[in-house]
């Protein structure tokens, strides 16, 4: 039987790992790890509850930066500029009626 042998070699100690022997000890859900482990030579961290939470904050940050980018692409499309002209044009009416409606005669 060919067994599949890695050594590592971390500070000047080195490590041999029967890599077969490592993978069929795992479980189907943990299998990957003891893998990982197997050709990397270090375990992988669990991920803590903390590690979860900065990852839904990047994820929304990454959500609300592409949807920005897309109003932005919006705004400067003809029908965005169209529009962004249309409400300058009347909020402008607006403001100068209210400025110049004293002066009237």
């Amino acid at each position: 039987m060919n067994v599949k042998t890695r050594k590592f070699n971390n500070s000047g100690n080195a490590l041999a790992l029967d890599v077969d022997a490592t993978a069929a000890e795992a479980s189907r859900k943990r299998r990957w790890r003891v893998r990982r482990q197997a050709v990397v030579g270090t375990p992988l961290k669990d991920v803590t509850p903390a590690t979860q939470e900065g990852e839904q904050r990047l994820n929304r940050a990454r959500k609300c930066v592409n949807c920005l980018k897309g109003f932005v692409a919006f705004l400067f499309s003809t029908i965005g500029l169209t529009i962004l002209l249309v409400g300058y044009t009347i909020l402008g009416g607006i403001i100068f009626q209210f400025v110049e409606a004293p002066n009237e005669v």
